[in-house]
């Protein structure tokens, strides 16, 4: 009877730690998709384009000012001089504020990044959760009578921790993509201003270059991990399922090995022939037990 006890206890740990990780893999393929994240990076997207946007009218900027500064060395009139200087300050307020634009992409991209970070914290606490079910599999394997159960638990256990892993092992790649650019962003935030030959417009065409292929990268990487994930979900359902049924499958065996008192020393007829108290007992058992399991099935969705 003690085996019968510690072996639905511990199938039922395992079936619990499944349904959770399920539901885990289950919304990671919803939050990466188009209309979640996807749409974060679009954003990010739209930032890169801001900044970019303002290279070109810069770069006109700088070649007004370069030509006023020639012609103010030329003539040394007050005139010249003091033009010269205004189209000067007009360069450097104008890349001062695509600078601005670029600090803004960094605090943007800092947000996504912490999204990554929740999205990992999950996964990780899943996999961790894993890894205990896989140490109640190996005490339900020393039971003779839940050892092949127990090898296919295993097998099923591994499956979701390796899907998992691989999952948190994407985002981490994506997350540096991101952080790749934002560094970007900061350094650009910080440079020095170098009123010369377009140099201003010219590092603003650079960083915008570098800002859109990490978050692009970024996004074929996520894009990656949710594919897999989806393609993956019919057999983490499975995987799911079936911790369910050998949990419920085990709580009917230590039902039938524990009835309540006053029917299991009886040894009348009736109960001898399947048909008695018992029987009645053991069903209403049975069906309990399976509300339950379905109401903690319920609990883990929402």
């Amino acid at each position: 009877m003690a085996n019968e006890n510690e072996i639905a206890e511990l199938t039922d740990r395992v079936a619990q730690i499944m349904n959770r990780a399920r539901y885990t893999l289950d919304y990671s393929v919803d939050a990466l998709s188009d209309e979640n994240f996807g749409r974060t990076l679009d954003y990010r997207l739209q930032d890169v384009d801001a900044l970019t946007d303002a290279a070109e009218p810069l770069q006109d900027a700088e070649f007004e000012a370069e030509v006023r500064r020639r012609l103010a060395e030329r003539t040394q009139d007050p005139s010249d001089i003091e033009s010269a200087s205004e189209a000067r300050i007009d360069v450097e307020r104008s890349f001062s504020n695509a600078q601005e634009e670029g600090q803004g992409f960094a605090r943007r991209t800092d947000a996504a990044q912490e999204q990554l970070a929740d999205f990992r914290h999950d996964l990780q606490r899943s996999g961790r959760e894993l890894d205990e079910a896989l140490s109640h599999v190996d005490t339900l394997g020393t039971f003779p009578e839940s050892r092949a159960t127990a090898n296919e638990l295993r097998t099923r256990v591994m499956h979701l921790r390796t899907l998992t892993e691989n999952a948190d092992d994407g985002l981490q790649t994506a997350n540096n993509h991101l952080e790749d650019a934002k560094d970007a962003a900061v350094r650009f935030g910080r440079a020095g201003m170098s009123v010369d030959r377009n140099a201003l417009s010219k590092a603003i065409t650079k960083t915008g270059e570098s800002l859109r292929g990490g978050v692009k990268e970024t996004g074929d990487g996520l894009g990656t991990v949710r594919k897999d994930l989806a393609d993956a979900m019919p057999g983490v359902h499975q995987d799911a399922d079936y911790s369910h049924k050998q949990a419920e499958l085990a709580d009917a065996m230590r039902a039938g090995m524990n009835p309540p008192a006053g029917h299991a020393q009886t040894g009348d007829l009736a109960t001898e022939s399947g048909d008695g108290a018992q029987d009645a007992w053991l069903a209403q058992r049975l069906s309990d037990g399976n509300q339950e399991r379905r109401s903690w099935r319920s609990t883990e969705r929402t």
